[in-house]
């Protein structure tokens, strides 16, 4: 079920990536570089899922996630990390958000994004 996905990374070979391959799969996707554009987005318009990096200036995936959840409980949230220790782990799962690991295989993460999205009625 296509939906309105908002990928956030500093990469922008892999932000295109993605944004090409949710797009071509029927998604509507707004890309943006930082998590605090990503925060812009979020007031200006409504997602229907999040697909973040970890590692980025100014404001980790991590504490990105956390200030999504205090206003957006419910949004599927996928984080996309090739560094990421078992601390780290354990809280972004206290948190609902699954996890993918670089090198990534991306139709794995287009079908779980798609699995969430079908899970929340988007």
């Amino acid at each position: 079920m296509p939906g309105r996905i908002l990928i956030v990374d500093d990469d922008d070979d892999f932000r295109g990536l993605l944004k090409d391959v949710f797009t071509q799969a029927g998604h509507t996707v707004t890309a943006v570089n930082s998590a605090h554009n990503a925060l812009a987005e979020l007031t200006q318009q409504e997602f229907d899922a999040v697909v973040t990096d970890h590692n980025m200036p100014e404001m980790s995936g991590e504490e990105l996630i956390k200030r999504i959840r205090s206003s957006e409980p419910n949004i599927p949230i996928i984080l996309v990390s090739g560094y990421l220790n078992q601390d780290l782990i354990q809280n972004l799962k206290n948190v609902n958000t699954e996890i993918f690991h670089k090198p990534l295989n991306v139709i794995s993460l287009l079908r779980k994004t798609d699995e969430k999205l079908n899970m929340s009625g988007k």
